[in-house]
């Protein structure tokens, strides 16, 4: 014999299913609901009230000739409170057989009509309604109990209470037997059914106001919800444009953004800019004589700021070079193109010696390129002087 030893993960493990087992609260009843009328009928007594019988004999003698038994059980009175067929989750018909004379098989219909157990005879019996089950069997031994599924029809009663006729047991061919009905004092296994109820609350309907954007809904089946037609966004605006909620507060629209207060409407130029613009991608950049002497500031042009050969004359406005624009030693000879400044870009006595950087204007012994053609070499007051102590 082999013995295994149980491991304290096992039993925690094990220990574990039960908490959750018995912790989880009972969403479910059960509920018993026992006959409140029952009887059978006889094709050979036919005026013959048996509500009184201690048995419901159900018997097949021929195909004009069988005993059925009626039994009614009044459902709504026993389930709880506000549940509907959807709680219903089953329904099971509990008969006791007493006797089985003949094996066979029954069938469940609904009567057409209504009945009670102290009148009802075969001359006035409701015939049968709505097959519910077939091909029930008796079984071939009795003191035991046979089970039939009623879980639709209990719905149907649910639903529609006065339609609640009860069952009626029809025998087939050769089938002989008896069940105890609610008066046999022998056993007390009176007729019942057996209904779990799921007694989770349920939603009992989705509401919706008139002018809260949202129609539809209901209390009962399949519901749906959709936007109100005012509350829609447009599917189908044009480019650029967005959907908008109209001044008057009522619905929406398409229309283009022009009160969001976070977007640039407009690229606008200033002084010394050209180009911008209010839609799609805009360019800025300095025109032609856009830097005027307004726009620098004193000792502004310094030699760390031009790139070599960055001044041209188009970039520069007439008399826009002022002597306290320029600092000191700031032009050398490679921040100027070639004939960049002519007299008419630098004002009178703007270029001073101590502007100029050591070698700048000078070629040969005399004035360069530099300055124009005709540049500062033939303009005496446009210099402080012209002598060898410029370098």
């Amino acid at each position: 014999m082999t013995t295994r030893r149980i491991t304290p993960r096992a039993l925690f493990a094990v220990a574990l299913v039960l908490l959750v087992i018995f912790s989880v609260p009972i969403l479910v009843e059960a509920v018993t609901v026992k006959s409140t009328n029952d009887a059978y009928v006889d094709p050979s007594n036919s005026g013959t009230n048996y509500g009184a019988s201690d048995d419901l004999v159900v018997k097949y003698v021929a195909s004009n000739n069988r005993k059925r038994a009626f039994l009614h059980f009044d459902v709504l009175s026993m389930l709880p409170a506000n549940i509907g067929s959807g709680d219903i989750m089953s329904a099971t018909l509990r008969l006791w057989v007493n006797t089985v004379t003949a094996s066979g098989t029954l069938k469940v219909y609904e009567p057409d009509s209504s009945w009670d157990e102290a009148t009802i005879t075969d001359s006035n019996a409701p015939s049968p309604g709505t097959l519910r089950v077939s091909g029930v069997s008796t079984g071939s031994t009795a003191r035991k109990f046979i089970t039939i599924p009623l879980t639709d029809l209990v719905k149907d009663w649910v639903d529609q209470p006065a339609t609640n006729y009860g069952i009626l047991l029809y025998p087939d061919a050769s089938t002989d037997v008896t069940f105890d009905s609610k008066e046999n004092p022998g056993t007390g296994h009176d007729p019942q059914i057996d209904i779990v109820v799921n007694m989770v609350a349920d939603i009992t309907g989705v509401l919706t106001p008139g002018s809260g954007g949202l129609s539809g809904g209901g209390t009962s089946g399949s519901l749906s919800l959709s936007i109100q037609t005012p509350y829609k966004l447009p599917q189908s605006c044009s480019n650029n444009q967005v959907p908008k909620w109209t001044s008057s507060g009522s619905s929406w629209t398409c229309g283009y953004d022009t009160d969001s207060g976070g977007d640039i409407t407009a690229v606008l130029v200033g002084n010394g800019l050209a180009g911008g613009g209010t839609v799609g991608d805009v360019t800025l950049y300095v025109p032609n004589g856009g830097i005027t002497a307004s726009l620098l500031a004193s000792s502004s042009v310094e030699e760390a700021k031009i790139s070599n050969g960055a001044v041209t004359e188009n970039k520069l406005g007439s008399g826009a070079v002022t002597t306290d624009k320029i600092a000191a030693s700031a032009v050398t000879e490679a921040k100027l193109a070639t004939n960049a400044v002519s007299t008419a870009k630098v004002q009178d006595g703007a270029i001073t010696t101590a502007k100029l950087a050591s070698g700048v204007g000078r070629e040969s012994g005399t004035w360069g390129s530099d300055l124009g053609p005709s540049g500062l070499g033939t303009r005496a007051k446009d210099m402080v002087y012209l002598n060898d102590s410029l370098k």
